[in-house]
């Protein structure tokens, strides 16, 4: 029985010794561009983020702003989603092998992504009347998305609305 306690010690600590160094790169062209991940700002292209566990990820990459430059054209946001899973690191008891503090396991993620040029501009002065048109029936779609999120949102409990009173003293 004392034996099964030690084996049973023994391999809990080897799985908490992970010895994994996972990263995902992402650059841009041209760099320099925001980089959102899972709506956190994480910094200016090119960038390197650690992380523990794979999955999908929420990225938005957000073209470089050049206040010095009038005449530099605007960029058209990137949104992705880019899935950080690998099957030896993210699957229970086959990453036990991978994590073994004799080995030295790196996983490494490279996105490069290309920022087009917006036509937004050249889209209104081809035609003022229609481009507003759009941007209007676009902001009543919106709108109404917003309105129906928040009738189907459950209610806010009243004690969660109220602000919290002083104690007596």
């Amino acid at each position: 029985m004392p034996r099964l306690r030690i084996t049973v010690v023994l391999v809990a600590l080897l799985g908490l010794t992970a010895c994994t160094e996972r990263t995902l790169r992402i650059s841009s062209s041209p760099s320099g561009a925001e980089v959102i991940l899972d709506r956190r700002s994480v910094g200016r292209t090119p960038v390197e983020i650690p992380f523990t566990h794979g999955g999908v990820h929420e990225i938005v990459l957000l073209g470089p702003v050049a206040p010095d430059d009038p005449s530099a054209p605007a960029l058209k946001p990137v949104t992705l989603a880019y899935d950080t899973t690998r099957f030896a690191y993210d699957t229970p008891f086959v990453d036990l092998f991978v994590d073994l503090p004799f080995i030295r396991a790196t996983d490494t993620h490279e996105l490069v992504v290309e920022l087009k040029p917006s036509d937004l501009a050249d889209r209104y002065e081809a035609d003022p009347k229609a481009f507003r048109a759009e941007l209007r029936a676009r902001a009543g779609v919106l709108r109404e998305r917003a309105r129906e999120a928040q009738w189907s949102a459950p209610p806010v409990a009243e004690a969660e609305s109220r602000p919290a009173s002083r104690p007596a003293r």
